[in-house]
C-alpha cells in the first residue's frame, strides 16, 4: 500500500546523504570559495529536506484515511518504525543544520583571487573523452576549480575545451572560442552527458558484462570487486537494487559452489537483500584469498606432511583429497582408478596437479613431482605407479589420462565439462589403428576428427 512512498523515501535518503557529503568536504577550510560553493547547492538541500518531510506527511495521511482497523494498525506501526529510524532522524536534522548554516552565510564581498591562470588550476584534472561513467567526477571538479570562480568566460571556455577529448570534444567542436559561447558549450555538454538515465543504463550494461568468476582467489576477487563497485554507483544514483532481476544477475556471476549456496539462501531466507548477497560474496572472496595464501605457503614444503595441516581437523591425521576420510589420498578405496580420481577432483573444483582448491592446473604454482614418472603432479594421480619403467616422460609420452584431464580443465574455463576416454580407432579399409582421446558431447550436432589422426589412419602427407 505504501510501497511507492517507501521507495521514494529511500531514493531521497540517498540524495540527501550525497548532498551532505559534498557539504562535509568543504569543512573545516571555510573561505570565500567554499562558502560560495555551499551557497550554490543550498537550494538542492532545501528541496531534498522538503521532499523528505512531504513524503512522511503523505504517508501519515494515507494511514489516517484507511478504513480497515487491522490494516491501519499494521501500516501505523510500519510508518512509526520508518519515521523514528535513526538514519532518517539524523538525516533530517543534519539537513536542517546545514541549511541554517548556509543561510547565515553572507555572499562574500571579497573578490576571489584569480592570480593563478585557469589552465594551471586544473592541470591535475584528467581529460573527459565522452565516457558517461566519468562525467560526474570530471564536471564536479571543473565546477569547483573553474566554473565557480571569477575567471573571465573566455578563460573558462578555453580551459574547458582543453580538457575535452574524443567524442566529447567533437560534440562542441563547432563553437567559436569566444566568451559569449561559454554558457552554450557548457549547457551542450550537460544536456549530452549529464543524463542520469544514460549513466544508469551504462552501469546496468557494465554489471551484465562482468564475466562470471572462476573458482580461483584471483578471479573471485576481481569479479566481486567489480560487482560491488557497480552496485554502489547505482545506489548513489538512487537505484533500488532490491529486485529479483538484479539479485539473480549478481548470483549468476559466482562459481558453481558459491552460486548454489547463494541461490539456496535467497530462496529460503526471508527478505534477503542485495546488500546481504554482496556481504556473503565478500566472505567468499576473503575465504578464497586465505585458502590460496595458506596453500601457497604450504607449497614451500611439498615433501613435509605438516604442510597439509590447514586442511585437517584436530582429530584427523590425514584428509583424503577425494572422499575427505581419515587416510592418505593415495590409499583411497572409494576412488581407485585415475579416471575416477580425476572426475572427483573436477567435481570438487580442485587442481589436477596438486589436488588443491581455488585454482586450475594451468595456474598451479605448486612444486610437486611424481615419485613414479617425475611428472608435475601428485604421485596418487599417476597411472604409471604400477609400472617398473620410471623414466622421465617427455611431452610425447606424458600420461594420456592426465593429458585428457588437463584438456578438460582448459575447456572448463569457458565451457561446461565434457566426458573423455582414450580409445583405439581403426580404419576398416586398410586395418590401420591409432590411439586417440575422444570427447563425448551429447548436445553436439556434428562429429569432428583431428588432422593428425587422419594422417595416422590414411598416411596422408
Amino acid at each position: 500500500m505504501s510501497l511507492g512512498i517507501r521507495q521514494q523515501l529511500g531514493k531521497s535518503k540517498t540524495r540527501g546523504k550525497q548532498l551532505l557529503h559534498r557539504s562535509d568536504n568543504l569543512t573545516p577550510k571555510w573561505n570565500d570559495d567554499t562558502k560560495s560553493y555551499l551557497l550554490s547547492f543550498l537550494p538542492q538541500l532545501e528541496k531534498e529536506l522538503d521532499r523528505l518531510k512531504n513524503l512522511f506527511l503523505e504517508w501519515e495521511n494515507h494511514v489516517n484515511e484507511m478504513d480497515d482497523d487491522a490494516d491501519r494498525d499494521t501500516e501505523q506501526q510500519l510508518f512509526d518504525s520508518w519515521k523514528e529510524d535513526e538514519e532518517y532522524v539524523n538525516l533530517i536534522s543534519d539537513l536542517e543544520c546545514t541549511i541554517n548554516f548556509g543561510q547565515s552565510i553572507k555572499e562574500p564581498t571579497k573578490p576571489i583571487d584569480t592570480k593563478i591562470p585557469a589552465k594551471i588550476a586544473v592541470q591535475d584534472i584528467k581529460k573527459f573523452d565522452g565516457d558517461y561513467m566519468k562525467w560526474n567526477p570530471f564536471w564536479q571538479r571543473f565546477v569547483l576549480n573553474i566554473d565557480s570562480k571569477s575567471y573571465a568566460p573566455i578563460d573558462k571556455l578555453d580551459t574547458l575545451l582543453g580538457l575535452l577529448d574524443g567524442k566529447a570534444y567533437d560534440e562542441v567542436q563547432g563553437f567559436a572560442v569566444i566568451g559569449e559561447n561559454y554558457d552554450a558549450v557548457k549547457q551542450t555538454l550537460i544536456d549530452r552527458y549529464g543524463n542520469n538515465k544514460r549513466v544508469i543504463y551504462e552501469l546496468q550494461n557494465k554489471l551484465h558484462m562482468i564475466p562470471p568468476a572462476k573458482a580461483t582467489a584471483t578471479s573471485l576477487r576481481e569479479t566481486i570487486t567489480s560487482i560491488t563497485n557497480v552496485c554502489r554507483q547505482m545506489e548513489n544514483l538512487g537505484i533500488d537494487l532490491n529486485n529479483a532481476t538484479t539479485k539473480w544477475e549478481i548470483i549468476r556471476k559466482m562459481p558453481t559452489e558459491e552460486r548454489n549456496e547463494l541461490s539456496i539462501a535467497y530462496q529460503t531466507e526471508q527478505e534477503t537483500t542485495t546488500n546481504d548477497i554482496l556481504k556473503k560474496m565478500k566472505q567468499y572472496k576473503l575465504k578464497a584469498e586465505i585458502r590460496a595464501q595458506t596453500e601457497k605457503e604450504s607449497y614451500s614444503y611439498p615433501d613435509s606432511p605438516p604442510s597439509f595441516k590447514f586442511a585437517r581437523s584436530p582429530s584427523k591425521k590425514w584428509v583424503c583429497s577425494f572422499c575427505n576420510d581419515n587416510h592418505p589420498s593415495g590409499a583411497c578405496d572409494k576412488f581407485k582408478s585415475i579416471a575416477e580420481r580425476i572426475n572427483q577432483l573436477r567435481s570438487q573444483q580442485r587442481c589436477f596437479k596438486c589436488a588443491g582448491r581455488y585454482h586450475s592446473s594451468k595456474e598451479c604454482r605448486a612444486n610437486v613431482t611424481c615419485q613414479h614418472c617425475n611428472g608435475h603432479h601428485r604421485s596418487f594421480l599417476c597411472d604409471k605407479s604400477k609400472s617398473s619403467n620410471f623414466t622421465k616422460p617427455t611431452a610425447a609420452t606424458k600420461t594420456n589420462v592426465f593429458l585428457a584431464a588437463e584438456r578438460i580443465q582448459l575447456l572448463q574455463q569457458n565451457q561446461s565439462p565434457l566426458l573423455a576416454k582414450e580409445i583405439t580407432v581403426k580404419n576398416a579399409e586398410n586395418d590401420k589403428e591409432a590411439r586417440a582421446v575422444v570427447f563425448l558431447d551429447s548436445g553436439a550436432q556434428r562429429n569432428y576428427v583431428s588432422n593428425d589422426l587422419v594422417r595416422k589412419l590414411y598416411h596422408v602427407l
